[in-house]
């Protein structure tokens, strides 16, 4: 009996020593996790932070339209950006772009579009045409990438009642005027498909009153 006794405590002692080992194997395993955790999370604070200091607060010195932004990711990061601008007295340009996918991938995406929109942003050019050469230059720069994007150009002309609209298959956005809400659709492809793509031009009237929704 004693030496049954002896076996079933031996038995138990290793039974134990097993479980401390697989205790300090899963909780090495969880530190680590963790370690990589915090990390993970302070690389999205800083891509955020870099995110939000690249879009321009430019419109807050427009004074003669009413404009209101919010600017909210699901996650701390994502792949939308804007830019409001005056491109010259009484003429202000709007750039709404969404590139595909989630995360710190299309939020980086936003970092190449923002670089290749800043070059041509300011060019006395209606929208469809900013459009053909934004997309011919973001392919020659950056096609082995395989990035895409949606994206809208609305220039808004004040002395000349006019809003200049092309989409680069963005979802429709909106104008209210005297009450009659015009859906405001795409009139051409996704930026990064193809080269040398056509956009058409619209139109429409922007009096006083008019609401324009992106």
């Amino acid at each position: 009996e004693d030496i049954e006794s002896v076996k079933r405590f031996s038995s138990q002692i290793a039974v134990i020593l097993k479980n401390l080992k697989l205790y300090e194997e899963i909780k090495e395993k969880t530190n680590e996790l963790e370690r990589k955790d915090e990390i993970m999370r302070e690389d999205l604070q800083m891509a955020k932070r870099i995110q939000t200091s690249v879009i321009s607060d430019e419109y807050k010195r427009i004074d003669s339209l009413d404009i209101h932004v919010h600017f909210k990711p699901v996650i701390e990061v994502g792949g939308d950006f804007y830019e409001i601008f005056a491109v010259k007295n009484n003429y202000y340009r709007f750039f709404i772009s969404d590139a595909i996918g989630h995360g710190v991938q299309a939020a980086l995406t936003t970092m190449l579009i923002k670089t290749e929109f800043d070059k041509i942003k300011s060019l006395h050019s209606p929208p469809n045409e900013l459009l053909k050469v934004f997309n011919n230059a973001f392919l020659n720069t950056y096609q082995n990438l395989n990035v895409f994007f949606t994206c809208v150009i609305v220039d808004i002309d004040i002395n000349n009642n006019l809003i200049l609209f092309s989409s680069a298959g963005h979802p429709r956005q909106y104008l209210l005027n005297n009450g009659n809400v015009i859906p405001l659709a795409s009139t051409g492809t996704i930026i990064g498909f193809k080269k040398n793509m056509d956009y058409e031009l619209h139109y429409q009237k922007f009096i006083n009153g008019s609401k324009l929704v992106l």
